[in-house]
């Protein structure tokens, strides 16, 4: 399900795409073809309509209409990106146990935003060239002259910049992403340093992540189908004779249940509960109970449980068979959930 919503909106996403550049193509020509047979007029009244900059002092009058959904969209994209590029490098660092993985990750970290820095500027500069000496650009009336910008800035000075002299400052500037990735770092590798001394902004920065990467639709597509309690033990039988004496009968009894050999009593009362009693091969010192939760998406329930610190208890083994797929996730607290998927239905 999760792969099909994917590749759904990967193919909505690559649509778009084709769809932008044709216009923007078919609108350059058009705007080539109306100002060299002398319809300038026609041109200026679509360019007022669909592509004026409606905040420049000569647009008073402009619509704009692309303009104004361009511009929501990339305002949209900058109130996000800097808290999410912020708070998910501080968690990954602080999730990093291994001290000695800490600094080939940051100056990964750093690497990767430098080359794309530097790609994207060589592909922006190439296909500005490329578009110009095919002559997509001959009749555009650009008073360069008349424009203002930083004259003659040395490109180390990004460097410089780097380094913020004011943290918040650098969190509510778009433009200087480096500076939010440099105290990202510094701040998520203090966490890490510092352990349990500092929860609450560690606390922070991970609702933060859920607001910034819409986690709540995430559990919205995930539904739980069932759950109920369960019972791991390496003495079943005085527990199924307990529950037998209050009304429960045996349903279900699977044996060897995936690579782990986990067998399992499921019983029922007349009322409709469930409880189940289940019996690893591995010997635990003591019974535990837990949550049997049933979902219809597995992947995606482990990966917001272990998200939130859940370990699994088989290390990086899950219980597999042809009808379900299972496994035994404890939060950090100490409770456990037991994550089932595609139970059948003679097994519910």
């Amino acid at each position: 399900m999760k792969r099909k919503r994917t590749e759904k909106l990967t193919t909505r996403m690559l649509i778009a795409i084709i769809l932008a550049a044709a216009f923007g193509i078919g609108a350059i020509v058009l705007r080539e073809s109306l100002i060299s047979t002398g319809k300038e007029t026609a041109w200026n009244t679509i360019y007022n309509i669909l592509f004026a900059d409606i905040s420049a002092e000569t647009n008073e009058k402009a619509i704009g209409f692309f303009y104004i959904i361009g511009r929501l969209f990339v305002k949209a994209l900058q109130l996000i990106i800097v808290p999410m590029v912020f708070t998910s490098i501080i968690l990954a660092i602080i999730r990093i146990t291994d001290s000695k993985k800490l600094g080939r990750i940051a100056t990964k970290t750093l690497g990767f935003f430098m080359a794309t820095t530097v790609i994207s500027i060589v592909l922006a500069s190439a296909a500005g060239i490329l578009a110009y000496n095919a002559g997509l650009f001959r009749n555009a009336n650009l008073d360069i002259a008349g424009t203002s910008g930083a004259a003659q800035a040395n490109p180390l000075m990004m460097i410089v910049n780097a380094v913020p002299d004011n943290l918040i400052s650098a969190l509510g500037d778009n433009r200087g992403i480096l500076a939010v990735v440099i105290c990202a770092l510094a701040v998520g590798l203090a966490i890490n340093h510092a352990h349990d001394r500092i929860t609450q902004l560690q606390k922070i920065c991970e609702e933060v992540s859920v607001i910034g990467s819409a986690r709540f639709e995430r559990r919205k597509n995930m539904k739980i189908t069932t759950f109920n309690p369960q019972i791991i033990t390496k003495d079943a039988e005085s527990i199924v004779r307990l529950f037998q004496e209050l009304g429960f009968e045996k349903r279900h009894n699977p044996e060897g249940i995936g690579e782990l050999n986990v067998e399992g009593i499921r019983m029922k009362d007349e009322s409709g509960f469930y409880i189940d009693i289940s019996m690893p091969e591995i010997q635990l010192p003591r019974d535990v109970t837990v949550i049997r939760m049933n979902v219809d998406d597995f992947d995606e329930a482990y990966k917001l449980l272990t998200e939130h610190g859940f370990k699994n208890f088989y290390g990086d083994k899950t219980v597999e068979m042809k009808s379900s797929r299972s496994a035994l996730l404890i939060s950090p607290s100490g409770f456990a959930i037991n994550l089932i998927k595609h139970i059948r239905e003679h097994e519910s």
